[in-house]
């Protein structure tokens, strides 16, 4: 399988547990909306920290982080868990 392939699944897998997170949460499954003109994302903010969990915890500890998305004939290797600690270190770099 190629590796984005396995990323897209995992990903997918993330987001079907977030989603199942916020169906059995006390709130429901709560839509996104404004209150007071504050956007308020509900379950789909949810969904995306399940999806970026799963991918980043496979990323970086799984079977994914040894996985070489370039050409493993080249001198450079660039593997997952380079490309996923980028966007890690990026993130942190903005909240803090």
């Amino acid at each position: 399988m190629r590796p984005w392939s396995c990323a897209a699944l995992i990903v997918l897998a993330g987001a079907l547990g977030g989603f199942i997170n916020a169906l059995v949460s006390n709130n429901g499954f709560a839509l996104p909306k404004r209150v007071k003109g504050v956007l308020c994302p509900g379950a789909l903010s949810t969904v995306f920290i399940g999806a970026f969990a799963a991918f980043a915890s496979w990323a970086f500890y799984g079977s994914g982080a040894d996985l070489d998305i370039a050409d493993a004939n080249t001198l450079v290797h660039l593997r997952f868990s380079a490309v996923s600690g980028r966007f890690w270190s990026a993130s942190s770099a903005q909240s803090g």
